[in-house]
């Protein structure tokens, strides 16, 4: 089950990022995940940041022309996902990351997807220490929000190293999944 928030009314700006964390999911520090379930609906929502909300909830990611990812392209980015987050929590932060960018690829079209990779690429960098990544990833996220739905660099890995509107060679297993269940990669 995916979900999409809308927000309709401004907060302070604790409250939003604890509400950008919702968004993304995973990886929320302690201290909010306590009150704040990661991908819950809004009546669940920690009483303090539901008062300076209007959440609208539905249930499906979209893409670029409103249709929701398809399940097959879905099993694969969460595959890619799950086994970045298995690596990450093991301390493989290298093979973490490579998962990281082929579920970008995967991912990079479909708004919440793309955020959500670009969040745990900058897990990554926190973690590794990596100043570079880190001040990278912070404008990629607000991006992947907000300009997945017009256009994305296909192919591009999402690291920080990576000029952020360089489109890259796909690899074939990752390519014949796009071409076979998203938008074709010319576009």
């Amino acid at each position: 089950m995916q979900l999409s928030y809308t927000l309709h009314s401004a907060c302070a700006s604790r409250r939003l990022f604890k509400c950008f964390l919702v968004i993304i999911g995973g990886g929320c520090p302690l201290d909010v995940l306590h009150r704040i379930p990661v991908f819950g609906r809004p009546d669940q929502l920690h009483a303090g940041l539901a008062s300076d909300l209007h959440i609208s909830y539905s249930m499906k990611i979209t893409s670029g022309g409103n249709s929701p990812m398809h399940p097959e392209l879905r099993r694969a980015y969460d595959t890619e996902m799950m086994t970045a987050a298995r690596l990450y929590n093991a301390g493989d932060l290298q093979l973490a990351f490579s998962h990281l960018e082929r579920a970008h690829i995967l991912g990079q079209s479909f708004s919440i997807a793309h955020a959500r990779t670009h969040w745990w690429m900058l897990k990554v960098g926190v973690r590794n220490r990596d100043i570079v990544e880190i001040t990278g990833q912070i404008p990629r996220i607000l991006g992947a929000l907000f300009f997945s739905r017009i256009w994305v660099p296909i192919g591009n890995t999402g690291g920080a190293r990576v000029p952020p509107f360089k489109p890259m060679p796909i690899p074939h297993e990752l390519q014949v999944l796009l071409d076979q269940y998203r938008r074709k990669a010319n576009q």
